[in-house]
């Protein structure tokens, strides 16, 4: 069965490009048309260790957005990537608190307790598995996340 996105654009059309047009990024087309995660070429070995860095704040037992505000506050003016990484640990942090909260009130009736196990042990692995990529270059989106920064 031939459909629209199978067919071939028309005489005069434009091609979609299948990369962005942002100069050190690349992306990769998959089944279905959907890009796997941006990796940014152009950031330094500095930039990405300190995405990284605000990433692992998650490991911190208590507080643990306090090191990743002050990291992100202090070089979200030196690289776009590090902005872009810091707005999405910070506001993976925030939601895992308001989740957490949630959890919590939902445990007076047995229900949220499941959640109250298992939110912080996705916030854990879900850091870390984020760290790796963003030292790797990778942009990254966390799941279960209210994206509070534009």
């Amino acid at each position: 069965m031939n459909t629209m996105a199978d067919a071939p654009p028309a005489a005069g059309t434009p091609a979609i490009p299948a990369t962005p047009a942002t100069p050190g990024m690349s992306s990769r087309e998959t089944p279905g048309n959907q890009a796997t995660p941006l990796r940014d070429e152009m950031a330094s070995d500095n930039d990405r260790l300190w995405a990284m860095l605000m990433h692992l704040t998650v490991l911190v037992p208590v507080f643990s957005f306090v090191p990743l505000l002050c990291i992100w506050l202090q070089k979200r003016n030196d690289s776009v990537y590090i902005d872009d990484h810091g707005k999405e640990a910070l506001s993976f942090q925030i939601s895992m608190f308001i989740w957490q909260v949630a959890a919590g009130i939902m445990s007076i009736f047995l229900i949220g307790i499941p959640f109250a196990i298992a939110l912080p042990i996705l916030a854990i692995v879900m850091g870390i598995v984020n760290g790796i990529k963003a030292n790797q270059g990778f942009y990254v989106r966390y799941p279960i996340t209210i994206r509070f920064f534009n």
